[in-house]
């Protein structure tokens, strides 16, 4: 698609079971798809001054590393100026590489491999150092929008780049734009020979420029001009089943960006204003996100005085509390499987163990660390574990997993299962709910 957005459709099985596999939460790109990315201010520091600043972060920081569950901050400016003789070495190396080397060299090449080799020294698949432009697509699942025209575009059997998605809502809506059209040109610029995402690069831009398309329908070529402007990405969707008169409100997240918890939390107003009896949360294949957000979301069905996770720091153990309301005290269950991660399996495990929520499903991926992400000046992006979070009760999940209370495989083809029919997790915990409501 049009780096614009990934789609909320469903998720590749094949990946999905690589990502169990391998143990990493990195959500590779599709190669036949396009996203506009958003644009986000990078902190001012020089060359030696980031690799400096990383060197100390690293030194004294004693991290490691995991990808999901995380807080983004920016690199803190190091005032100490009596460094310490390895870092004192790494600044004589450098100096005599600029003044000594016989050939061209480029300073923020040194740069980029001093930090990239620092986060590789830690041995952690967790702990990552990201360009620039997959930083791009870092900052859109995480922030949960990004800065474009709303349609998808995707590479098809004709190598032609064709407009398979109109967003509704989007600057795309009310241009002439239809689905099957064929771009042709961006901004003058002829997309033949070049790859998806280089015609992301192309359509990105500030909010409140204009991008120009020029676009073939069937033998008409013709140009749009349309206006860029934020996307906000949808995470959470909804519905109600209704079984032997019982109403089951259902919401599934697909991972936990800034503007998930207000999506989520529209969500259940609606459901409850059409008085359903029970609620099914799902986050399956849901890779986490924003720890604080599942956080919020589980502070809907936690009372204050309710744990949501433990912190674990070096071994110094601070419970985190629920912020409140907890005001849905309704029966719930919550759908995981082995590519629930991170922050979803905070969620699951929390209403677990405080809300007495039914957990069905399969054991899920074991995401029990919490990461720091920082943006250097040059666009990237590094991440490295800071701590390691508990259940409410105290109970480890990294690399162990959150159990379910009901084992229920998934089809053939998990992350395949869209339909009440053929989703054998989804049936179990209507049965189970329709019961709940029956006795309640």
């Amino acid at each position: 698609m049009e780096k614009d957005e990934k789609k909320d459709k469903k998720p590749k099985s094949n990946l999905l079971k690589r990502k169990q596999k391998e143990k990493q939460e990195q959500i590779p790109e599709s190669d036949v798809e396009v996203r506009e990315v958003i644009v986000e201010k990078k902190t001012g520091f020089n060359t030696i001054e980031v690799v400096l600043i990383a060197i100390l972060a690293l030194a004294f920081g004693g991290v490691v590393g995991v990808v999901l569950a995380y807080t983004a901050k920016p690199l803190s400016i190091i005032t100490n100026t009596d460094s310490p003789s390895d870092i004192q070495e790494v600044e004589k190396i450098y100096d005599n590489l600029l003044s000594k080397y016989y050939g061209e060299i480029d300073k923020q090449t040194l740069s980029d491999a001093a930090i990239k080799g620092m986060i590789e020294a830690l041995n952690d698949p967790y702990s990552t150092y990201i360009d620039a432009e997959n930083t791009d697509d870092f900052d859109e699942q995480i922030y949960g929008y990004y800065v474009g025209i709303g349609t998808e575009i995707t590479l098809n059997d004709e190598n032609q780049f064709e407009v398979t998605n109109i967003f509704e809502n989007t600057p795309a809506t009310d241009a002439n734009i239809e689905l099957h059209d064929i771009v042709v040109k961006v901004n003058n610029e002829d997309v033949s020979g070049k790859t998806v995402s280089d015609i992301g690069k192309l359509i990105q831009g500030e909010i409140g420029t204009n991008v120009t398309l020029t676009l073939r329908r069937g033998e008409e070529e013709f140009d749009v001009t349309i206006t860029r402007d934020r996307i906000d990405l949808i995470s959470v969707t909804s519905q109600i089943f209704e079984k032997d008169d019982k109403r089951i409100g259902y919401i599934k997240i697909t991972n936990f960006a800034s503007n998930t918890f207000n999506q989520f939390q529209t969500a259940l107003n609606e459901l409850e204003e059409n008085d359903i009896e029970s609620l099914i949360i799902d986050v399956r294949d849901n890779l986490g996100g924003q720890l604080e957000v599942a956080t919020q979301i589980a502070s809907l069905f936690l009372t204050k005085d309710k744990v949501v996770y433990q912190l674990n720091t070096n071994g110094i153990i601070q419970p985190i509390y629920s912020t409140g309301p907890g005001s849905f005290q309704k029966p719930i269950t919550v759908l995981i499987n082995g590519a629930t991660a991170s922050a979803s399996e905070v969620l699951a495990i929390a209403l677990q163990e405080s809300a007495d929520a039914t957990v069905i499903g399969t054991t899920s991926y074991g995401k029990g660390t919490i990461q720091e992400s920082y943006k250097l000046s040059t666009g990237a992006t590094i991440k490295f574990t800071v701590q390691e979070w508990l259940s409410p009760n105290g109970n480890t999940v990294n690399e162990v997993g959150v159990k379910p209370d009901i084992e229920v495989s998934e089809t053939e083809n998990p992350g395949e299962t869209d339909t009440l029919e053929t989703d054998t997790v989804l049936q179990t915990a209507i049965t189970i709910m329709q019961n709940n409501s029956s006795e309640s």
